[in-house]
C-alpha cells in the first residue's frame, strides 16, 4: 500500500484570478517549530483552517494543548466515520431544520450528504475520519467545571520536578506566572518586581519549592499569616508587608476557596502538561481546554496556568528541530495585548514565542484584530495564515510585518494589499519565512462536523460518565477512549451505571473509594450493600443508595435554621435522627444587559421537598439560601430514607439537573424599568416607585439643565435689546425735556414780542424771533415723538424676544413631563449565563418522630 504524503494537508493552491485550484498544500510540521498566527475576520474560515490544522497534527503523531475560549474546538470530537445522516442527527443544532423548513430525518440527510461530498472532493472520506480517531485521543477538559474532564488547577502549586541548580530561571517564571495569575483572580493588577504581595508570595512559593514540598493556596494563605522567614531584602517581613495588610489578602486568597464553585476548581486531571499531552496508551492527546463557562478573569487565569505547564514540560526536553507538541490559542486577544496592558499570560506566551522554537514546541495563535496584539507576537511567528481582514487598520498592521518577513525578493505592499483584498471565504495567504514567496490557498473540507460552539450538554455527553466520575473523586484517570460520538445520544442517557443493576450502597466515610467503586466522587462512597438501609447501627453514617449524575449532600447545623418552612415547627436534630432526601441544586446566574449597563451576578439556590416521585418538577422548588451550609459528609449517624424509584433511573438525575437549568432560564426572568425619553433605566434592585422618583428629580435636572442652556443662547441678543430700550428710554426723557424747555422759550419769547411791539420796537424782527421758536419747539416735539416710537420698537423687540424664548421654555417643558412614561424590559438568563454549581440528593436530618408523620 502506497504511504500517504507527507506533511499537513490543509488545502490546495488557489488562483485569484480565476478561482481555479491547484496541487496541494501539505505544510512541513517543522515550519510551525518558528510558531504561527492565524489572521481573519468572522466569517473567513478561520475555525475551519485551525480544525484542519489540528487534524492533521493528530494524524502525524503531534500532540496539542488547544485553549478554547468560544467552544468551537470540541467540534474535533465530532467525527463520523460512517458518514451517515444516523451519525449525524443527534448533534445537529437544534431548530436549524425547523429554520430551513425541513424534517429532522431530511435535514440529518442532507447534512450527511453535504460532508461525504464535500470530503469526497479533497480525497478523504471515513477510511481517513476512523485513521484520525484511532490515531489521537481526543479529551475536552472543563477547568471549573464538571461538564467535562475537570482540571485541578492547585495542582500547578506542586513542585515540577525540576533541579533547583539547572532550572532555576524556568522554576521562577513558573513560580512568577502562577503568582500573577492567582493574584489577578483576586483584582489585584501585581508588578512582580515592586508588588508586596507578589514578592511576597513568590518568596513562599520559593521556600515551599526547596524544601521539597508543594504551595498550593492554603500554604499560600497560612504563609500570609505567618510566614516561614523573617526577612525580605533589607527589610523585615512585618516592616515590608505589616500583618494587618498581609490579612486582607489572606482573606481575599481564602474568599477564594471558601467559594462554593471553588470546588470544581481543585478536583480532576493534574495541570501537568507530560500528563496532558500522551494518552495512558502513549498516543498523542489533543487536549481541549473549554473556557466558554468561565469569565474573562477566569480564563486569563488558567490560561496562564497551562501555559507555565507547558514551559516546564518544554524545559525538560531536549533540544529539537523537529515538531514535538502544538500550543494553540483560539482568539488570543486579551491575552496578549499591546503596552502597557500586562494580564499575566502576557510574559509566559511571549517567553514561548522566543524560546520554545529549540525545544520542539510550536506555539500557534489566532485573532480576528491584530491591532489588539502586541506587534512581538507578530513578529516572532515564523508562519502566517492571513484571511479576509474586516478594517483597513487590521490590513496596514498585517502588511507591515508580512512586508518585513519577506525582506526585499518579497512581493510589494501594494501587491500584498492586493492579494488580501481579493481573498474569498476559505481563502488565504500562507507567508513563511521558509517560503520565497506567499501562496494563496484555499483550506479542505474539515473532517471534523462543524456545528459551531458547544453548549455545556453537548459536552457532557462527549465525557464519559467514568472517566468524570474519577475526576470528581480526586483519582487522576484517563477519559480512555473518546465518547462514542457516531450514536444517537438521547438526552437522558448520561449515565456510567449499568442499566437494570440493582442501587448500590456503602457506609459514608471520609476514606477514599477503593478503586472501581462508586458512582460520585463529592459525597459519600459506595459498596455493594443492598438494599438502600434504613436501619443502621446506633453511630453510624448512614447507608445511601448509588446514584448517577448527581452527588450525595448533606445539610450541616448551620443550615438547619435555613429550613424552617419545610415543615411545620420541626425538631431537626433532637435524636435519634432519620435523614430525608430531597433534590437540591445551586446555581451561579449573570444578569447581562449592555444597553441598561447591567452585569450583575446572583446565586440561585433551589430545594424539592418531599419527595413523593410525583412533584419532581423543579417549578413547585422553593428558594432556600444554604450557601456552604451544604456538606459532602453527614453531620452525624442516623438512617437514611429509601429514594423514590424515579430517582434511581437511569438518567433520571442528568434529566433533572438539565431540567433545573430549562426552569431558571424560564422563570429567573428579571425585570427592569426603562424610560425611553430619558433612556434611563433603572437599577437591578430599584422598585417601580423608587425609579419614579429617580426619574423625576432626573427629568427636572435635564428640564432645567436644558432651559439654562437655551437662557444663556438668548441672553446675549436679550441683553442688547435690553441696553438699547434702555438708552431709548434715555432719550425719550432727553427729547420731551428739549421739547418742554422749547415750549417754554416758546412762550417766553412771544411775550417779549409782544412787549416789544407795544413799546415800539421794530415789530418784524419781534415776528422772525417768534417763528423761529416755534420752529425750534416743533422740531424738538418730532423728535420727542421719534424717541417714543423707537422705545416703544425697542421694548416690542425685547417683548418678543422675551415670548420667544416662553415658548422654547414652554416647548421643552412639554418634551420633559413631569411624570415620563416607563416601560417594563425583561432580562433574560442566557443558557451561558447559567452555571450549576451543585446538584444532588440533600439529604435533611430530621426527628424520627417527625420522619415517621412524613411517610
Amino acid at each position: 500500500m502506497t504511504p500517504p504524503p507527507s506533511g499537513l494537508f490543509l488545502g490546495r493552491a488557489l488562483d485569484l484570478e480565476t478561482g481555479a485550484l491547484g496541487a496541494d498544500l501539505r505544510l512541513d510540521p517543522r515550519d510551525l517549530t518558528t510558531h504561527g498566527v492565524v489572521i481573519g475576520m468572522t466569517g473567513s474560515g478561520k475555525t475551519g483552517l485551525c480544525i484542519d490544522l489540528l487534524e492533521e497534527a493528530a494524524l502525524a503523531g503531534i500532540p496539542a494543548l488547544a485553549v478554547d475560549p468560544k467552544g468551537d474546538l470540541g467540534n474535533l470530537l465530532l467525527t463520523f466515520p460512517g458518514l451517515s445522516a444516523r451519525e449525524f442527527a443527534p448533534w445537529l443544532p437544534p431548530g436549524e431544520a425547523a429554520r430551513l423548513g425541513l424534517s429532522e430525518a431530511d435535514h440529518a440527510e442532507r447534512t450527511a450528504a453535504a460532508w461525504k461530498e464535500g470530503l469526497a472532493e479533497w480525497g478523504l472520506g471515513g477510511e481517513r475520519i476512523r485513521a484520525l480517531r484511532e490515531a489521537a485521543e481526543f479529551v475536552i477538559y472543563t477547568p471549573g467545571s464538571s461538564a467535562g474532564m475537570p482540571v485541578d488547577v492547585l495542582s500547578s502549586f506542586a513542585r515540577p520536578d525540576l533541579a533547583w541548580d539547572d532550572e532555576e530561571e524556568t522554576l521562577r517564571e513558573s513560580i512568577r506566572v502562577s503568582v500573577s495569575a492567582v493574584l489577578q483572580l483576586v483584582g489585584v493588577e501585581a508588578d512582580p518586581l515592586r508588588s508586596r504581595e507578589h514578592i511576597l508570595l513568590s518568596h513562599l512559593v520559593e521556600h515551599a519549592w526547596r524544601a521539597g514540598d508543594s504551595a498550593d493556596l492554603p500554604a499560600l494563605i497560612r504563609g500570609l499569616q505567618q510566614p516561614p522567614f523573617r526577612q525580605l531584602g533589607v527589610f523585615d517581613v512585618e516592616t515590608f508587608y505589616p500583618t494587618r495588610e498581609r490579612m486582607k489578602l489572606a482573606v481575599a486568597l481564602n474568599g477564594i476557596l471558601a467559594a462554593p464553585g471553588f470546588r470544581a476548581w481543585t478536583r480532576g486531571a493534574r495541570l501537568d502538561a507530560a500528563g496532558l499531552l500522551r494518552a495512558p496508551d502513549g498516543r498523542p492527546r489533543v487536549a481541549i481546554f473549554h473556557l466558554g463557562h468561565l469569565s474573562e478573569r477566569e480564563k486569563l487565569f488558567f490560561t496562564s496556568l497551562l501555559l507555565a505547564a507547558a514551559n516546564v514540560w518544554m524545559r525538560r526536553q531536549g533540544g529539537t528541530t523537529d515538531l514535538r507538541a502544538l500550543v494553540y490559542v483560539d482568539e488570543v486577544v486579551g491575552m496578549i495585548p499591546p503596552y502597557p496592558l500586562n494580564p499575566p499570560t502576557k510574559e509566559i506566551l511571549l517567553l514561548l514565542l522566543k524560546q520554545a522554537r529549540a525545544f520542539g514546541l510550536g506555539v500557534v495563535l489566532t485573532t480576528q484584530n491584530p491591532v489588539d496584539v502586541d506587534y512581538k507576537v507578530l513578529t516572532n511567528a515564523g508562519t502566517w495564515f492571513l484571511g479576509r481582514l474586516q478594517t483597513q487598520g487590521d490590513k496596514d498592521r498585517v502588511l507591515e510585518g508580512v512586508v518585513g518577513l519577506g525582506g526585499a525578493s518579497g512581493p510589494s505592499r501594494a501587491e500584498l494589499d492586493r492579494i488580501l483584498g481579493a481573498l474569498p471565504p476559505r481563502g488565504f495567504l500562507l507567508h513563511s519565512a521558509r517560503e520565497r514567496a506567499p501562496l494563496t490557498f484555499r483550506t479542505r473540507w474539515a473532517m471534523s462536523y462543524l456545528r459551531g460552539p458547544l453548549t455545556r450538554e453537548d459536552v457532557e455527553r462527549l465525557t464519559p460518565d467514568e472517566a468524570r466520575t474519577a475526576a470528581d473523586a480526586g483519582r487522576v484517570a484517563s477519559p480512555g477512549t473518546q465518547a462514542d460520538a457516531n450514536a444517537p445520544i438521547a438526552p437522558t442517557a448520561r449515565t456510567g451505571a449499568t442499566a437494570g443493576a440493582p442501587p448500590r450502597t456503602r457506609a459514608a466515610t471520609g476514606a477514599p473509594a477503593p478503586a472501581g467503586e462508586g458512582a460520585s466522587g463529592s459525597g459519600p462512597r459506595s459498596t455493594v450493600e443492598e438494599p438502600p438501609a434504613s436501619g443502621t447501627a446506633k453511630g453510624a453514617p448512614p447507608h445511601l443508595p448509588a446514584i448517577s449524575g448527581g452527588s450525595h449532600l448533606f445539610v450541616t447545623a448551620d443550615g438547619l435554621p435555613g429550613l424552617g418552612d419545610v415543615r411545620p415547627a420541626p425538631d431537626f436534630v433532637a435524636s435519634p435522627r432519620r435523614y430525608e432526601p430531597a433534590l437540591y441544586a445551586a446555581a451561579a446566574l449573570r444578569y447581562d444587559e449592555r444597553k441598561a449597563g447591567l452585569d450583575v451576578r446572583e446565586r440561585a439556590e433551589r430545594l424539592l421537598f418531599p419527595l413523593d416521585g410525583a412533584r419532581l418538577d423543579w417549578a413547585a422548588s422553593r428558594p432556600v439560601e444554604l450557601g456552604t451550609a451544604v456538606a459532602a459528609d453527614p453531620p452525624g449517624p442516623g438512617d437514611a430514607a429509601s429514594l423514590p424509584p424515579a430517582l434511581l433511573a437511569r438518567g433520571a438525575l442528568a434529566q433533572l439537573k438539565r431540567a433545573f437549568t430549562e426552569h431558571l432560564l424560564a422563570s429567573a426572568t428579571r425585570e427592569l424599568f426603562h424610560a425611553p425619553a430619558l433612556d434611563l433605566y433603572s437599577r437591578f434592585d430599584e422598585t417601580r416607585e423608587q425609579f419614579r422618583a429617580r426619574l423625576a428629580a432626573e427629568n427636572e435636572a435635564r428640564r432645567d439643565a436644558e432651559v439654562a442652556k437655551l437662557r444663556a443662547k438668548y441672553a446675549d441678543r436679550l441683553a442688547a435689546l435690553q441696553r438699547r430700550a434702555e438708552g431709548q428710554r434715555a432719550d425719550v426723557a432727553a427729547a420731551d425735556a428739549a421739547y418742554e424747555g422749547r415750549k417754554r422759550e416758546e412762550v417766553v419769547s412771544g411775550a417779549e414780542s409782544v412787549f416789544g411791539f407795544l413799546l415800539g420796537r421794530k415789530g418784524t424782527r419781534a415776528i422772525s424771533q417768534a417763528s423761529r421758536q416755534r420752529r425750534m419747539t416743533e422740531t424738538a416735539r418730532l423728535k420727542a415723538e421719534r424717541e417714543r416710537d423707537e422705545a416703544a420698537a425697542a421694548a416690542a423687540a425685547v417683548g418678543e424676544l422675551d415670548a420667544a424664548l416662553a415658548r422654547e421654555v414652554a416647548e421643552i417643558a412639554a418634551r420633559w413631563p413631569d411624570a415620563p412614561e416607563i416601560r417594563t424590559v425583561d432580562v433574560p438568563l442566557e443558557r451561558a449565563d447559567v452555571r450549576v454549581e451543585a446538584f444532588g440528593i440533600l439529604w435533611i436530618p430530621v426527628a424520627a418522630r417527625l420522619a415517621d408523620s412524613v411517610g
